[in-house]
């Protein structure tokens, strides 16, 4: 009696084949800029009325409010998990209340969950990942202030002096304030994907200069 569950090579190629092309075609383009902090610079002069701080694991109830008020929508469990893993936290809060929260990853490598890839820094290097300022506190000058703050803090405790984030093409807000505040562009990263295979891409020589993989193939399908 012939089994019904046998091994079909050729059904099993049109699945695939129909799945693959189901999928949606998808890219995402982002410039990597940076920042060059000196090591031996001072804290900067609070004078806007804000508390910052670096956030630890033992901070229990500052993670339940940076929780409430993420707009990544990061659930406190990933919060631990990060903390757990080395990455750094900073909050500035104004009369009590969280108005901003920047992520800081001073790992030597980190594995970003978008991208779905691989980035590895140099041992001055940190990157700064998914920041935000609570909408109540926008247009208030809050940005350059705490990313001073938290920039000297991370040069002074743990020797990284050089910056990198992402921050989206079309994002042109962004880039002028950033820009504005004395980061620069050193490259590009993004990727391609049509029919389940990601194109990956990372140029320039300063962005990420310790990544060997800077163009490949990713099957996400």
């Amino acid at each position: 009696m012939m089994n019904s569950k046998c091994h079909n090579p050729f059904a099993e190629f049109l699945t695939l084949m129909r799945r693959r092309l189901s999928c949606k075609r998808l890219q995402t383009h982002w410039f990597v800029i940076a920042y060059e902090h000196p090591s031996n610079s001072q804290l900067p002069s609070n004078e806007m009325g804000y508390e910052v701080a670096e956030m630890t694991a033992k901070d229990n109830d500052q993670i339940d409010e940076l929780t409430e008020v993420d707009e990544w929508n990061i659930p406190k469990s990933e919060t631990l998990e990060t903390l757990e893993k080395g990455w750094r936290y900073y909050i500035a809060k104004h009369k009590g209340r969280i108005a901003a929260s920047q992520t800081i990853v001073l790992n030597d490598k980190f594995e970003d969950p978008y991208f779905k890839r691989e980035f590895k820094m140099a041992p001055d290097e940190a990157f700064l990942w998914r920041g935000f300022t609570v909408k109540a506190f926008r247009g208030k000058g809050i940005f350059s202030f705490f990313m001073s703050q938290y920039l000297a803090d991370i040069a002074l405790k743990y020797g990284k002096t050089k910056i990198l984030t992402f921050v989206h093409t079309a994002n042109k807000t962004m880039l002028k304030t950033a820009l504005g505040f004395g980061m620069y562009r050193v490259g590009r990263v993004g990727f391609l994907e049509v029919f389940g295979l990601r194109f990956h891409y990372l140029w320039g020589r300063r962005a990420f200069k310790e990544t060997k993989k800077r163009f490949f193939i990713q099957n996400v399908g």
